[in-house]
């Protein structure tokens, strides 16, 4: 099975438009939390977060939140 490149998330977000969760069809979630699939889809996540962060989008954060991030 392939990773789907083309994903439709639907973005929950609070009272002021941070986007706090995500919503995706089940058919794109079931492809990505197959074993095959979980590290290509975490390796591609932080690949965009480290151009985003070098673009200067996203803020830094210290090495205790990123390790004890829940995801």
């Amino acid at each position: 099975m392939t990773i789907p490149m083309n994903l439709h998330p639907q973005y929950i977000t609070d009272e002021n438009g941070v986007k706090i969760s995500v919503i995706l069809p089940i058919e794109e979630f079931k492809n990505i939390i197959q074993d095959d699939n979980i590290d290509k889809v975490w390796e591609d996540e932080s690949l965009k977060r480290a151009e985003e962060y070098r673009k200067g989008n996203l803020d830094t954060i210290s090495s205790d939140e990123f390790f004890n991030y829940e995801y």
